[in-house]
């Protein structure tokens, strides 16, 4: 499927250039994310260095929602907003050449809402039906509503390590009535794992890759969800296809490497990110705590904080897997509980619950601590602009034409 790709915030900024001026040209930088012989057409937020490979869209308001040559010399896409009788509508095309147009499908918004929006003068996709959700989820239905709801099944979702919190939020997306799952982690069932994943996985996986023991026991759940299991790990290409592909990504690894290529990629395939954390300090306290992060395209998680460079250098330039091996648990942090990790899962689901619910409308940082008996709330708040951020400044939207760019910025955050 052929779609234009942008964060909320930047296509209003483009609806209002536009509108300001109709029947004008305008012309809009983009990215380019190639996958399974289809394009998206990514919008470049303003402010971002969009680098020497510069393709751009071009948008007008106009009484017509047919292309014509006056408009389509040479852009990637030509998107059309009517202000006659379908006033509203917008319809997107490819520009194959000067005279060859290709109808594209959909414009998705990643922001508050999540919202995809048909590219055709009646607003319907074609082919598109309301889902009708099993008797089991009629009580989820009543209070999300049913058009939240859809949003929410519709998308795609990728789960980046399926470990104690992993497990369970993948478990969470499914019960919610999601089709399209991802999982990737090439790591593999060990006893210490058992205490706190998922209940579902037990003594007779051990051994056994958690992508692929975890998709076998939700496939018995949940048969009628498509799972794709990756043991491998995001740094991987085979990763980075299934990124591409998908719409929401969740991050519940226990590195800071892995959450730095994580939040690279969705700022540059404008997807939205929710990290989640949980973990028990080796402070004499012993700090109980989870970390929540919701990362909206034009702020990542280096943007909002909390995240260690030491190691990183290590991580990527050495082989993986070795890196791993070679990790000793109890180092890094004391132990960890059910509780916690069931928690950390729940309020990341309650961020995208309330991100399609439009509750929430800006990128944040949750962090909650349980002290003396009460569980403190916290969002902290960077003073960090994006402009200073080279992920954020330099990657945000450009899709493939970013990724010649990715050793660089990561050599220079690892400094």
């Amino acid at each position: 499927m052929n779609r234009i790709v942008a964060s909320t915030h930047c296509f209003r900024e483009v609806l209002r250039r536009t509108s300001n001026q109709p029947g004008r040209i305008h012309e809009w930088p983009v990215g380019i994310n190639r996958v399974n012989g289809n394009e998206e057409i990514i919008l470049i937020p303003p402010g971002v260095n969009h680098g020497r490979y510069l393709r751009h869209i071009r948008l007008v308001f106009s009484e017509s929602l047919s292309p014509s040559r006056r408009v389509a010399a040479d852009p990637a896409a030509l998107l059309i907003v009517d202000n006659d009788v379908h006033r509203g509508a917008i319809t997107g095309f490819r520009v194959l050449n000067s005279t060859t147009f290709e109808p594209m499908n959909s414009l998705y918004l990643a922001g508050p809402g999540l919202h995809q929006v048909p590219l055709s003068p009646s607003g319907i996709q074609p082919g598109s039906t309301h889902l009708v959700p099993p008797a089991r989820l009629s009580r989820t239905v009543g209070a999300l509503g049913q058009d939240a709801w859809e949003r929410i099944v519709r998308l795609q979702y990728v789960v980046v390590g399926v470990g104690r919190t992993g497990s369970l939020l993948a478990r969470m997306l499914l019960q919610l009535g999601i089709h399209h799952l991802s999982l990737v982690d090439f790591d593999e069932v060990e006893e210490t794992n058992l205490g706190e994943m998922a209940d579902f996985v037990g003594q007779e996986d051990l051994g056994k890759q958690k992508v692929a023991a975890i998709t076998e026991k939700l496939l018995v759940m949940y048969p009628e969800a498509e799972i794709n299991a990756l043991r491998t790990s995001i740094s991987n290409l085979a990763a980075l296809h299934v990124v591409k592909r998908s719409d929401v990504l969740f991050c519940c690894s226990d590195h800071d490497t892995a959450r730095l290529m994580t939040t690279i990629v969705a700022s540059m395939y404008c997807r939205v990110l929710i990290d989640a954390a949980s973990g028990i300090s080796h402070e004499s306290d012993s700090r109980i705590g989870v970390s929540i992060r919701l990362a909206l395209p034009g702020r990542c998680l280096c943007c909002l904080g909390g995240l260690r460079m030491e190691g990183t250098w290590d991580w990527l330039s050495s082989n993986e897997r070795g890196f791993h091996t070679g990790r000793i648990w109890t180092r890094e942090r004391q132990g960890s509980l059910a509780s916690v990790s069931n928690l950390s899962a729940s309020l990341a689901m309650r961020c995208l619950e309330d991100l399609v619910l439009e509750r929430l409308s800006e990128s944040i940082w949750l962090q909650g601590e349980f002290s003396n008996g009460r569980l403190q709330v916290s969002y902290p708040r960077s003073n960090r602009d994006a402009s200073e951020c080279p992920i954020c400044s330099r990657l945000t939207g450009r899709g493939d034409d970013g990724l010649g760019d990715v050793p660089a910025i990561m050599q220079e955050l690892c400094q």
